[in-house]
């Protein structure tokens, strides 16, 4: 029953999310992104927090209810005591391995799914850890301008690989942009693509893509939760296009830079770190907004992020506590049977039955009685 509670408060927070997400989308893709992370973050804590705070219980009345129906579709009312089902262990035994199979099942996607992820990170602290730093000054002199300009105040490693084909961005504490050795010897693209990278760290979008991860591992069965996290690494590329677009950097020559990124991306890597293409589904949409200048490209501010955040815990914070509690069950009392589990129910018909009308011949009748007639 608890399982399945939680499963449905995920399709009302990952659906009501999407569903905000559709009546902003005049908003700037920052916004959005923001809006999408906090519902994302209200299915990671849903499990933890439904423990953690005292329950909000609604009293229901299941058994009325199902009483009141099977009156109603009987067409009589018969008064019987309630008097408990006698136990039957092989269909409970049944249930019961049905639902540890089901149990198991869940556990496995999910535990396949975080290991996943987690085979990802290593092979990024790994690829990591083999790369060496550049030492361009054009690269260097691109990162600092990035810097001032988005005012990102952290020390970033700017690295090289050869075993990656489109740079990556990855880190919080110890923010690491990763490019590909052969692209460092081209300077042209040096400000796009260390601005695209950037804006990735300085939003924090490495954790916000463990936390998609996190989620959808945790409601895997929730298809809500699939689309909420493909849609927050949408907004999350989108916001960070915005970011470039307001360095002063040439929309035409950024929408052909993402054309030729795409067409080199490594899709390992993406489930552990943002590129500058996530994947060719998104890329069409991406190159269009990139060309389209009326677009609203400026994020709302801190007030509004704060406002959105304290009206997403309004919401979720009761629906993670909420419980139903059956007011029928909790308030019958026990029948003597109930002390002995295995006793089965008596029941007594106390009702006098109606009299059958006399159909035998009357001389039968007077016979039985001792009454002869002449």
């Amino acid at each position: 029953m608890i399982f399945v509670l939680l499963a449905a408060k995920s399709v009302v927070i990952a659906g009501g999310t999407l569903l905000v997400l559709r009546f902003m989308r005049g908003r700037s893709a920052s916004d959005r992104s923001w809006i999408a992370h906090l519902g994302l973050a209200a299915l990671a804590a849903l499990p933890l927090g439904s423990l953690l705070f005292p329950p909000m219980e609604v009293p229901t009345s299941y058994v009325s209810v199902l009483a009141e129906a099977a009156t109603a579709s009987s067409g009589t009312a018969r008064a019987a005591p309630i008097a408990p089902a006698p136990h039957t262990p092989v269909a409970e035994s049944g249930l019961t391995q049905a639902a540890d199979g089901l149990l198991l099942a869940y556990a496995v996607l999910a535990l396949f799914l975080i290991a996943r992820t987690l085979l990802a990170l290593l092979r990024l602290v790994l690829l990591t850890a083999r790369a060496r730093a550049v030492t361009d000054d054009h690269w260097l002199q691109a990162l600092d301008r990035a810097r001032r300009r988005i005012g990102f105040t952290k020390s970033v490693a700017l690295l090289a690989s050869p075993e990656i084909a489109s740079p990556v961005s990855w880190g919080i504490q110890a923010p690491k942009i990763l490019l590909n050795t052969d692209a460092v010897a081209a300077h042209a693209d040096a400000d796009a693509i260390v601005a695209h990278e950037l804006a990735h760290l300085a939003r924090a979008d490495w954790a916000k893509l463990v936390l998609a991860r996190v989620s959808v591992a945790i409601f895997w069965f929730n298809p809500f939760a699939w689309l909420l996290a493909r849609e927050a690494h949408q907004l999350r590329e989108e916001a960070a296009d915005d970011a470039v677009l307001a360095a002063d950097v040439e929309d035409t020559a950024y929408a052909s830079l993402l054309v030729s990124a795409a067409r080199q991306q490594s899709n390992g890597l993406q489930f552990g770190a943002h590129g500058v293409a996530p994947s060719r589904n998104s890329l069409a949409q991406r190159v269009r907004r990139v060309l389209d200048r009326g677009l609203n490209r400026s994020a709302g501010g801190t007030r509004w992020a704060a406002a959105m955040a304290v009206s997403a815990t309004v919401l979720t914070a009761p629906l993670m506590t909420l419980q139903f509690t059956d007011t029928a069950l909790g308030s019958s009392t026990p029948t003597p049977f109930s002390s002995d589990d295995n006793a089965e129910a008596v029941v007594f018909d106390l009702r006098i039955p109606p009299r059958e009308p006399n159909t035998l011949p009357k001389s039968t009748q007077e016979a039985g009685l001792g009454v002869t007639t002449k």
